[in-house]
């Protein structure tokens, strides 16, 4: 049998030895076809330079052609210059045998297979086809058009049928040879006994070859005879070499004219000398390459036998044939070994003689499954009884083999010895039950977790890692084993920051508290960026030696964003996108700053709307929000870059004009007002007209506090609200005596005269939890003025001015008052709760702290139906009044702590147990139900608070959507026109309600 080897063509290059051989091997080859040319004084019948240059080109490169090209050309050329042929005469000719090789071995390349180009039938025919049929008929044309103005047309008949005849048999005879044969060939064949056979078999055709030439009729029928039979019995390449021997037998003795290729009774052309023995070839070609295929299909079969006789005689298991009716047709010597059985005695049982009763059942139930084809193979555990009387456990596995027709023919069983780990079964389960659980444990864990997991060997080459860190570095696992972690894992500090390049000096703690714009980000291979925590855990053995490290990247992509979303949210304003208070007072200090180390001069304005309220009531809030976002875009788009706007809150803005002299931002600021004034709202067909006022001051001493700068504004711009509105007012120091925000309708004296003579009513909004709105847990107190003839006086505007005045510890003691002594029995004969607002200037005074502690003694109210609500300054910057705080709660009164959301950071650190109530910040309550950040906000504030073991108070919710998204936030308690609408104490103490404890 023929090896199917690469050829040996495809190996080497071609140098400078292969190109002379094949000019040498064409020389030669041609010099012989061209003596049977003269002898014959015509074309040569049998043209094999050609047929050897076919398979040559068909083996190498094609840029290794030309020299191969160049080298047959040559070769040709001198074996004409040695007969004597002029130049002109054969360089036609031998132009078209380099272009019919070139042609052929091209398309040969294309339809056949560089290994073994004949494997096969299919193949041949499309050998025949392109070689031996169309390259040679494109040549014979090619010729035709070189000699058609000098021949006559039956000349040219003879001549065509003389071309193609010689270069299709030629071809027939000699390329298949060319193109199958292996390099070292010869060197085998000589050295084995198949030379023998070879050489008889040879002598033996060509004998009886010349035989039928010579003597016989119907000479090729004969000698197709011989030939069938060395392609019958004789490896395809000997019988190639068998037919290339006849051909050239045959074309010797028809030129040296021993014998006459004549058909019996059959006068044919001269050109067609040759066509019987193309025609024998045909056959002969045919049963080679069949015999081929079958003898390449028998080898595979035998081969496939043996492996499966030797594998099942020679396993290390115990391996049996079993009849469809449960007959052992044939065991291995395992098998007999293991039962105790001959492997003849075992053929006269059946699998059901010795296999233990109780597994039988379940192993016929397999069988007919399996013979039923609902099922491929099964396994099982059974009991086989041994010829010695004991019991042996086998692991079975059985597959059913079928015939052409799908009926079974035989079983294999494969059985294994399991005897030994049954023995031990209770130690094995055990551990295989913890190992499973682990492995299971782990599996889930490490396929079910958020985190991408990434383990490396003891160089960083990564060994392992689960879906999640597949999905983020965009690396499947199978790609990223065995590569060093640096080039799957690029991590860098913030987007475009530098590359962590030592991931296994990484130490966690130094990224803990980074900006968000200098966090860890992974950059994914094609799968983007994500911002992650990383923590790089070492792997060590028991000696403590490294072996590796775990590195844990979780995603936090979403939180980051956030986080950068809460960072906007707490300095800027969401319904105008300006900057809001706290960003405001930042770009103050700078300003300050500037001032100090630059000598620059800033103008600071505050600017109010005029008639905004009006707009907001008659049109509605989302009106009102419209206008506001307008405005907001209006005053941005005529100011400079530099400068820094912001919304203060409701209808308040402030304007930092950068670098800027007070005339200089004088003009601007007016501009800007005027701008305002001449704005027209349109709000569903309707037009609004609105104003603006501002106040002026100019920055220009750093020793000032920013407050203070600040407060000049604010009194610049109510001195310009109270002269007409729509003007702008610099700041003078006359100012803040006179026509202060706090002081113009309130005066000390204003103050202590309203509280005296009672002015003042106190109201009170309940607090319930949101889904029994009935249920009331308190009453929040709250002041009204009660001042006849004055509208414009709001309490509003009475605790600014106490405020300013510092006489908040009076109104406290008030309040106070009120509420414990003169109430305290009609609020304890109701039985409600009550909580009263206590200033932090009223609760720094220590004689309000006594006075407070008296009340508290004298009051027929119990002490738990008393709230306190303080201002969280309370706590976070006077520790010295926690000591007071935490005796009234030791009283048995309630702590609630005011306004919390400015200063998440600060209320995060109040230890548990220190309030009772949380009240968040009013001012996220407006759109709560449609601003997502204030959403978030309040759920943290929310948690936040049950953290501290106190419960959150939420309000106003005056509308039902903001109640239903408290509620859907869980908000244990909350105030406002939905849950209950406001009213006075005295009111509500004449009702007939009754609060329950």
């Amino acid at each position: 049998m023929e090896k199917s080897k690469p050829t040996a063509f495809l190996v080497e290059k071609v140098n400078w030895k292969v190109p002379l051989l094949t000019g040498i091997a064409i020389c030669l080859l041609a010099l012989a076809c061209l003596n049977i040319v003269q002898k014959t004084a015509s074309l040569a019948g049998l043209w094999l330079p050609t047929a050897f240059l076919i398979p040559v080109l068909f083996h190498h490169r094609y840029l290794d052609w030309i020299p191969l090209l160049c080298a047959a050309a040559l070769g040709i050329a001198a074996a004409h210059s040695l007969m004597g042929s002029h130049i002109l005469g054969y360089l036609p000719y031998t132009l078209n045998n380099l272009i019919e090789a070139t042609l052929c071995a091209l398309l040969l390349r294309r339809a056949l297979p560089q290994q073994d180009p004949l494997s096969g039938l299919s193949h041949w025919v499309k050998f025949l086809v392109i070689a031996v049929i169309f390259c040679p008929l494109v040549s014979s044309v090619i010729m035709m058009m070189f000699i058609l103005h000098i021949h006559t047309s039956a000349q040219l008949q003879e001549r065509f049928a003389t071309w193609f005849m010689s270069e299709a048999v030629a071809i027939l005879a000699l390329t298949p040879l060319g193109l199958i044969y292996q390099r070292g060939y010869f060197t085998q064949i000589l050295t084995s006994r198949r030379l023998i056979e070879l050489l008889v078999t040879l002598i033996v055709t060509l004998t009886l070859g010349f035989m039928a030439l010579k003597w016989l009729p119907y000479t090729f029928a004969f000698i197709t005879i011989p030939l069938l039979w060395a392609a019958i019995r004789l490896p395809r390449i000997e019988a190639f070499i068998i037919f290339l021997s006849m051909t050239l037998m045959i074309a010797l003795l028809q030129t040296s004219g021993i014998i006459t290729v004549q058909p019996h009774a059959i006068q044919i052309p001269q050109g067609l000398i040759f066509l019987p023995l193309l025609l024998i070839l045909l056959p002969a070609n045919a049963m080679a390459m069949a015999m081929h295929a079958l003898r390449t299909e028998k080898s595979h079969i035998t081969q496939s036998e043996n492996r499966f006789r030797n594998a099942m005689e020679y396993s290390a298991i115990g391996m049996a044939l079993v009849s469809p009716q449960g007959k052992w047709l044939q065991a291995n010597k395992s098998l007999c070994k293991l039962l105790g059985y001959d492997a003849e005695y075992l053929k006269t049982l059946s699998f059901q003689d010795i296999t233990h009763p109780e597994d039988l059942g379940k192993d016929l139930a397999l069988l007919q499954q399996l013979l039923d084809d609902d099922i491929q193979s099964y396994n099982m555990e059974k009991r086989y009884l041994c010829r010695s009387g004991e019991m042996v456990w086998v692991l079975l596995a059985v597959s059913l083999v079928r015939d052409e027709n799908q009926n079974p023919l035989y079983f294999i069983s494969q059985i294994e010895d399991i005897t030994e780990l049954k023995h031990t079964e209770i130690t094995n389960k055990r551990l295989s039950e913890a190992l499973h659980e682990e492995k299971e444990l782990l599996h889930i864990t490490l396929n079910s977790i958020n985190e991408a997991v990434i383990s490396t060997d003891r160089d960083l080459n990564i060994t392992f890692m689960n879906p999640v860190a597949e999905k983020m570095t965009g690396w499947k696992e199978a790609q990223a084993q065995g590569q060093p972690v640096g080039r799957i894992v690029h991590i860098t500090k913030g987007p475009d920051g530098p590359l962590l390049d030592n991931l296994q000096q990484f130490d966690i703690r130094e990224n803990l508290h980074s900006s968000v714009e200098q966090s860890l980000v992974l950059h994914g291979h094609s799968t983007g960026l994500f911002d992650v925590q990383l923590a790089v855990s070492p792997l060590r053995t028991l000696k403590d030696e490294p072996i590796g490290i775990v590195l844990v990247l979780q995603d936090v992509s979403k939180s980051r964003e956030l986080m950068r979303k809460l960072s906007y949210s707490a300095s800027h304003d969401l319904l105008t996108g300006l900057a809001n208070r706290g960003s405001f007072e930042k770009s103050l200090k700078k300003a300050l700053s500037l001032t100090a180390v630059q000598h620059q001069a800033h103008s600071l304005a505050f600017i109010d709307l005029d008639r905004f309220k009006a707009i907001n009531d008659t049109a509605g809030h989302a009106a009102g929000d419209a206008l506001l976002r307008q405005i907001s875009t209006l005053m941005q788009d005529h100011i400079r870059n530099s400068d820094r706007l912001a919304r203060l809150g409701g209808d308040e803005f402030a304007l930092i004009l950068l670098d800027c002299p007070l005339d200089q931002g004088l003009n601007s600021l007016q501009q800007l007002v005027n701008k305002i004034n001449a704005f027209q709202f349109v709000w569903e067909d309707q037009i609004y007209r609105i104003g603006a006022s501002a106040g002026l001051t100019l920055i220009n001493n750093a020793n000032i506090s920013g407050s203070e700068y600040m407060a000049q504004a604010d009194v610049a711009c109510y001195t310009a609200k109270h002269n007409g509105r729509g003007r702008v007012f610099t700041y003078e120091s006359r100012q803040k005596l006179q026509l202060s925000s706090h002081t113009a309708l309130f005066r000390p004296e204003d103050i202590t005269r309203i509280l005296s003579e009672n002015q003042i009513t106190l109201h009170c909004r309940a607090a319930s939890p949101p889904k029994t709105p009935l249920s009331v847990c308190f009453y929040q107190m709250s002041l009204q003025l009660a001042i006849p003839n004055q509208m414009a006086q709001t309490a509003e505007l009475f605790l600014q001015a106490a405020h300013f005045y510092d006489m908040m510890p009076q109104v406290d003691h008030w309040l106070l008052h009120r509420v414990l002594t003169d109430y305290g029995q009609g609020i304890a004969n109701k039985g409600i709760c009550v909580a009263i607002p206590v200033s932090t200037e009223g609760l720094l005074q220590p004689t309000l702290r006594a006075d407070l502690l008296g009340m508290l003694d004298e009051t027929p109210l119990p002490m738990s139906s008393i709230n306190l609500m303080i201002d969280d300054a309370v706590l976070l910057k006077h520790p010295d009044l926690r000591v007071f705080i935490a005796e009234i709660r030791r009283r048995g009164c309630k702590i609630v702590v005011q306004n919390i959301g400015k200063n998440m950071v600060e209320f995060n650190q109040l230890p548990a147990d220190t309030v009772d109530y949380v009240q968040i910040d009013p001012s996220f309550m407006a759109q709560i139900h449609y601003n997502q950040m204030h959403e978030v906000l309040v759920t943290i504030l929310h948690g936040n608070t049950h953290r501290l073991n106190a419960q959150t108070l939420a309000g106003p919710a005056d509308i039902t959507e903001t109640l239903e998204k408290l509620t859907g936030i869980g908000i244990d308690l909350v105030g406002g026109d939905t849950i209950a609408p406001e009213t006075s104490l005295e009111k509500l103490l004449n009702t007939g309600y009754f609060g329950i404890h």
